[in-house]
């Protein structure tokens, strides 16, 4: 099956150059992964991205990226070249090619498909540091093919090639590596945002008065605090729950939410006696609203306060 982004790459068994048989999703772990298809080592511009990937490896290795190039080649010739050669990351020996057919990366109709002033280029590099062609193994019309997945190997970036050089250069590999944890990273930050008020008590601990993530806004328990001075309203029950539920609503306000949008409620209680005059102050903000509840007495609450409520809302 062709790759596509947003694709699951499934898994594959592959064998590597030490003679075992390895597992793509065990061996790649957590990471990102760039998987490159070329033709075979012989190949002079095949060479030349193996020297350029070993170059920069140490770069993906900063940001934690797993690169394996698959070649048709046999383990013997590999070997051979790797004396030479000490390359750091995994190659892949596919001399019969299981893995291209897996994936449908096909070959050339002809020669003249190969050609490409890119493909020019390419060869001019190689010869400029002095490569050569060496045994010729697997099919020569092969064309190449990149892909990027993420740590749960969905398919950031594909590219069949076109023509015998029609993929990004390592340099360039390394550069739309860098701009998908960019763009991972600035999309994390969207779907999580902390939020805070003055409007609401300050919170006690290692936590945030409310967290939007997803979509979905998480509210903290709140306490019956008066914010302005961080004591608490009154020792009456009603007086409590009525301040709990008016630091949910200005929480609430603040991340651009309202009391109708609550889909749960908490409330926390320290006796279940009290749990009429909590019910009925409740039943003032969010009766009509009817979000789904849990109500439970519990031993203790911060501050030996009569009533703590945590709310999620939803829009």
């Amino acid at each position: 099956m062709k790759l596509k982004e947003n694709d699951i790459i499934e898994n594959f068994l592959y064998d590597s150059i030490d003679g075992t048989t390895k597992s793509y999703y065990e061996n790649k772990k957590e990471k990102m992964g760039v998987l490159v298809f070329l033709r075979y080592y012989g190949c002079t511009i095949c060479q030349l991205d193996i020297m350029e990937y070993n170059k920069l490896y140490e770069e993906f290795q900063k940001l934690n990226v797993d690169v394996k190039i698959v070649l048709q080649s046999r383990k013997e010739i590999i070997e051979k070249e790797n004396e030479k050669t000490k390359i750091k990351f995994e190659l892949i020996c596919d001399p019969e090619a299981k893995l291209y057919n897996k994936f449908e990366i096909n070959a050339a109709k002809n020669i003249e498909e190969l050609k490409s002033d890119r493909l020019m280029d390419k060869v001019k590099v190689a010869k400029s540091y002095g490569l050569i062609h060496g045994e010729y193994e697997g099919n020569e019309l092969q064309l190449p093919a990149t892909f990027i997945v993420d740590k749960n190997n969905s398919v950031l970036y594909s590219k069949y090639g076109k023509d015998g050089a029609d993929i990004p250069r390592a340099k360039e590999v390394l550069e739309i590596v860098k701009k998908l944890i960019k763009i991972k990273k600035e999309g994390d930050e969207k779907m999580k945002k902390i939020i805070h008020t003055e409007k609401a008590p300050a919170a006690l601990g290692p936590y945030s008065q409310a967290i939007e993530a997803n979509g979905v806004l998480y509210v903290s328990g709140q306490i019956p605090f008066v914010p302005e001075t961080m004591t608490l309203v009154s020792d009456c029950v009603k007086a409590q729950t009525r301040q709990s539920l008016e630091n949910v609503k200005a929480i609430l306000e603040e991340a651009g939410y309202s009391m109708k949008d609550v889909v749960k409620a908490g409330v926390f209680i320290k006796n279940m006696d009290d749990f009429a005059a909590i019910n009925e102050v409740y039943a003032e903000y969010l009766g009509d609203v009817k979000p789904a509840r849990a109500c439970v007495e519990v031993a203790r609450l911060p501050k030996d306060v009569k009533v703590e409520i945590e709310v999620v809302a939803v829009k």
